[in-house]
């Protein structure tokens, strides 16, 4: 009883600890209309250009558009390493809060370079 108690205690804090999105699936028009102008539509950026030819993608750690800065008291960190360096380093906002837009553009921008082969 006391593990199914723990259980259901962590479920519901997790619950609540994330934030609820509501689709706009099923919506009709005027109900669209009505959430834009009361929420508002945030401006998608265009995204980076491609690199140059002779450009291997790859950056100094210790770059002077982007130092690093350890998150501050009000700063918010979750638990994926790549987002939290992205945010120490500015390429997302430092508060540590992030449309979705701004984390593929952060990632773009900060050049994880992934190789496969």
């Amino acid at each position: 009883m006391k593990f199914s108690t723990i259980i259901l205690v962590a479920l519901v804090r997790l619950a609540v600890a994330m934030p609820a999105y509501d689709s706009l699936i099923g919506l009709s028009e005027r109900e669209i209309n009505e959430f834009v102008a009361r929420n508002g539509v945030a401006p998608i950026p265009n995204p980076p250009a491609p690199l140059p030819a002779h450009d291997n993608g790859l950056k100094l750690v210790n770059d002077p558009a982007h130092p690093f800065r350890t998150q501050q008291p009000n700063e918010l960190r979750g638990p994926c390493p790549a987002l939290n360096t992205l945010a120490n380093h500015g390429y997302l906002p430092r508060s540590g809060v992030a449309r979705p837009d701004q984390i593929v553009t952060a990632v773009m921008e900060g050049t994880f370079s992934f190789s496969f082969f």
